[in-house]
C-alpha cells in the first residue's frame, strides 16, 4: 500500500478541475506512516522530506467536493460525482446513465453535489444541496422510494449511523438514515460546521451582535436507543 496526498485546484473561470497526486519522499525510508509524513513542523527524522507529483487528471467541471474510496477517488462537481481511478487516472460517472430512474438529476441542473457516505451492503448514500438518495456500487438507484428533500440550503453534511446530519447557516437537520424521516432540527443562527469528517460534531457559532463573538459547540447523541 502507498500513502498519497491529494490536491485539487478548481477554477471558474475555466470551468475545470485539476487533481494532483504526490507520493511521499522520506528520509528515513522505514518509516511509512502518513501520521508522521504530515508532521512536517515537528523537525523529527521521520518527516517527509519532500513531496513528488505522480500523477494528474484534469476534469471539465469545477469541483465542490472530494471522497476517497478503497481505490479510487470521487468528486462532487458541476458534473454530478465523477469516479477517478488513481491507477489509470481515467474518470467516469458515479451514477448509471441507463438507469432511468435517475432522470431526476439530469432535470436538476442547480443542484450541487457535496458529499458521499458509503451505509452498507455495498450502497453510498449521496448528498445534494437539495436532495439525498441511495445507490449501489453501481451506481444504480437503490432504496427506490427513500428520499430526503432539505429544508433548508446545506453547505456541508456529517454522517453517524444510523443519521445524517444536514448543516444549513442558521440550522442544522437530523435525519434517519434508513427511514428518512426528520428526527430533530437545531436552531443555531450562524454557524459553521467544523471537522465534517470527523468523529466528532463539532460547529462554530456566530454571534449577531455588533462584537460577532463566537463560540464552538459539539453535537452529542443523547438517545438512550435508536428510536428506529
Amino acid at each position: 500500500d502507498l500513502d498519497i496526498l491529494c490536491s485539487v485546484k478548481s477554477t471558474t473561470l475555466s470551468n475545470q478541475t485539476i487533481i494532483h497526486v504526490y507520493k511521499p519522499v522520506m528520509n528515513n525510508q522505514k518509516s511509512r506512516s502518513l501520521g508522521r509524513f504530515l508532521s512536517l513542523g515537528g523537525g523529527g527524522e521521520s518527516s517527509a522530506d519532500s513531496w513528488k507529483c505522480i500523477k494528474e487528471c484534469y476534469i471539465a467541471a469545477e469541483s465542490t467536493s472530494l471522497h476517497f474510496l478503497r481505490s479510487r477517488l470521487c468528486v462532487g462537481c458541476s458534473r454530478g460525482f465523477e469516479i477517478v481511478d488513481l491507477a489509470t487516472m481515467n474518470t467516469q460517472s458515479l451514477l448509471d446513465p441507463a438507469d432511468s430512474s435517475l432522470g431526476f438529476i439530469n432535470k436538476r441542473d442547480t443542484s450541487r453535489p457535496i458529499a458521499l457516505f458509503r451505509v452498507h451492503d455495498g450502497q453510498f448514500l449521496l448528498c445534494y444541496d437539495e436532495f439525498a438518495f441511495y445507490v449501489n456500487r453501481n451506481g444504480q438507484r437503490a432504496r427506490s422510494n427513500w428520499m430526503i428533500h432539505w429544508v433548508g440550503t446545506p453547505v456541508s453534511f456529517k454522517f453517524e449511523y444510523p443519521y445524517v446530519l444536514a448543516f444549513d447557516s442558521q440550522f442544522i437537520e437530523v435525519y434517519h438514515v434508513e427511514t428518512a424521516s426528520v428526527v430533530q432540527v437545531i436552531i443555531t443562527g450562524n454557524c459553521t460546521s467544523l471537522s465534517p469528517n470527523k468523529t466528532a460534531v463539532n460547529l462554530c457559532v456566530t454571534s449577531p451582535s455588533p462584537t460577532q463573538a463566537q463560540e464552538v459547540l459539539r453535537i452529542q447523541h443523547i438517545l438512550a436507543q435508536d428510536p428506529l
